[in-house]
């Protein structure tokens, strides 16, 4: 599902909904596919704090919410490597490159995104993006 919201009256942001916060447990991922976006995406609940990023391991043809997570760090079922959630930096051999990072947050019992790329900025993590229009 969808939602648009003007942050100013000339600019409309597009909310996506990826899935009800339950949905996805504590140190757990959810594998996200959405018809807004060409890949599949990952969807972490660290600590209650969400990140998301792209599914696919920059280094093999894999599904990183097949890997392990330790922390904030996922780690390719394929090779090994490692990815930080927060940043998308590869922190773990064979990986050099890093995974995108999309801005995700809590939007009463669901998880949304708008598929702004970046680190999730700290004003995001527990809630809706910080924009002074509160």
């Amino acid at each position: 599902m969808t939602i648009a919201f003007a942050r100013t009256s000339a600019e409309v942001t597009t909310l996506i909904r990826l899935c009800k916060a339950e949905s996805v447990i504590l140190g757990g991922v959810r594998q996200i596919e959405l018809a807004e976006y060409p890949e599949p995406l990952a969807l972490f609940n660290i600590g209650g704090q969400f990140r998301l990023i792209e599914d696919t391991c920059t280094h093999g043809f894999a599904s990183l919410s097949q890997g392990d997570l330790e922390g904030d760090v996922i780690f390719c079922p394929l090779h090994g490597g490692a990815f930080n959630t927060a940043t998308g930096e590869p922190v773990e051999y064979p990986c050099t490159v890093a995974v995108k990072t999309f801005r995700v947050w809590r939007e009463g019992d669901d998880i949304v995104t708008d598929l702004s790329t970046g680190p999730q900025p700290e004003a995001e993590i527990a809630g809706r993006p910080d924009n002074g229009e509160r």
